[in-house]
């Protein structure tokens, strides 16, 4: 799926030799405040600043986490990094970290995939993007996730006091005078920006105070309403969580088999290039380390996203039960490592070989292999059924509810979480034939 997407250039790389030129300076944005260089969006970007899709496909199959993945979160509804600071992170770690900026690609949300006001063209786009994206956190050998945990505070960013973000349905603001009205009543306004779909409103109070009513009052009387500038830390926004956690799985599951076994040479090239999850912060590059006992870091990992804020308040069922999925997927990968000779090598002709030896060979392990799998299944079906107790009473704040949400998954639910997502809501049992695991073994592997 990430192949696919990068090969047929829904997901584009930005070049990290051509973020380091001065070319792109030429070309990107600026800060109208500072005239600090700031990042364009995708559809504004020249044809130059990315690497070619089969470039693109080409990095990731070599093993050896050149593309860097972004985590970071949005200070603003519109712009990411309005002040230029997480694109000066960015460079400061490709000229000082990285040998040869030229076999390097960046993936930045805001660059990498359709923006703004999107054309039904963006949209079919951003729909195939989705997917790739998740995945490109979680890659075991193809990429590294670069941190930007610094989030400036709204009292250090006074250009930005008063501002308001209304979300609408299209045409919900079309009738600017009567919202005016309606805006009026919480405080003098400085300025009203409405969308061209009338589906947004964004709002400037002459007071902060103005702003903070307005907010509390609309997101009371069913609106969705929030501050365009955002300082959630980074530890409380759920995505940022989410990519995180991935990343983490990811090394814990390769420090625990290199304790057992020596790693295949696919996943030891990767490990040795650069590691898997980077915090860049405060002119510094420290690699991540694995603070919990590898048994302790899904519950943790939870029990963080409980606490964590989500854009869309739905997300957070989504993204637990993602985090449960990426989980079981590494394991199962480093299962499978144990017995495919194309992983146990750094050649990408054969690791993205699709011809028929390649079917027949995985035909004859297939089994052995999805026994294996069953096991797993099992154990960590197990595990999710004593993590219930918590995640029932799991709350999650939202950036449009000040109040907790309880949450309240049912054991239903849990089963069908995590190993068991491959079966589509169907619960593990130990008498599944061996030709339906083989067939949900088949489905994850062809995702």
């Amino acid at each position: 799926m990430i192949c696919s997407r990068l090969a047929d250039g829904a997901v584009r790389l930005l070049r990290g030799d051509w973020l380091l030129s001065s070319e792109s300076d030429a070309v990107l944005a600026r800060d109208p405040v500072t005239q600090a260089v700031i990042m364009r969006r995708r559809q504004d970007l020249p044809a130059e600043a990315f690497l070619s899709p089969s470039d693109a496909e080409a990095l990731y199959l070599a093993a050896d986490r050149s593309i860097l993945v972004l985590s970071h979160g949005w200070q603003t509804i519109s712009h990411p990094d309005p002040q230029g600071l997480t694109l000066t992170e960015v460079r400061r770690y490709l000229s000082e970290s990285v040998r040869d900026a030229a076999r390097c690609g960046v993936f930045w949300d805001f660059a990498s995939t359709p923006q703004g006001d999107l054309s039904a063209e963006d949209e079919r786009i951003q729909r195939l993007c989705i997917p790739a994206m998740l995945g490109l956190y979680a890659s075991i050998t193809g990429t590294t996730v670069l941190q930007i945990r610094a989030m400036p505070k709204r009292a250090e960013r006074p250009y930005y006091d008063g501002q308001v973000m209304l979300f609408g349905q299209p045409g919900s603001f079309q009738d600017g005078m009567s919202l005016r009205g309606t805006l009026c009543r919480f405080g003098q306004l400085r300025w009203l920006q409405v969308s061209p779909r009338s589906d947004r409103a964004h709002v400037a109070f002459t007071a902060e105070e103005a702003a903070a009513a307005c907010i509390l009052h609309l997101t009371a009387h069913g609106w969705r309403a929030v501050h365009f500038y955002d300082d959630t830390p980074f530890s409380l926004r759920g995505w940022c969580v989410w990519e995180e956690g991935v990343g983490m799985f990811v090394m814990r599951q390769l420090a625990a088999a290199a304790e057992q076994h020596a790693l295949p040479a696919r996943y030891k090239h990767a490990e040795c290039s650069r590691a898997k999850v980077i915090d860049l912060a405060g002119n510094a590059t420290r690699p991540r380390e694995l603070v919990a006992p590898p048994e302790q870091l899904l519950e943790q990992a939870i029990q963080q996203l409980e606490v964590a804020r989500f854009s869309v308040e739905t997300d957070f069922t989504s993204a637990k039960r993602m985090l449960l999925h990426f989980d079981w997927l590494v394991k199962v990968a480093l299962q499978q490592a144990q017995l495919d000779p194309r992983i146990n090598t750094t050649d990408p002709n054969l690791v993205s070989s699709n011809s028929a030896d390649w079917s027949q060979w995985f035909h004859g392990v297939r089994s052995s292999l999805s026994h294996r799998l069953a096991g797993m299944i099992h154990s960590v079906h197990n595990m999710q059924i004593s993590l219930h107790g918590q995640l029932a009473s799991a709350r999650v704040y939202t950036t449009t509810q000040s109040s907790p949400r309880d949450v309240g998954l049912s054991l239903a639910d849990l089963h069908t979480e995590g190993d068991a997502a491959a079966a589509e809501g169907s619960e593990y049992d130990a008498s599944t034939t061996e030709d339906s695991r083989d067939q949900i073994f088949d489905q994850q592997l062809e995702s």
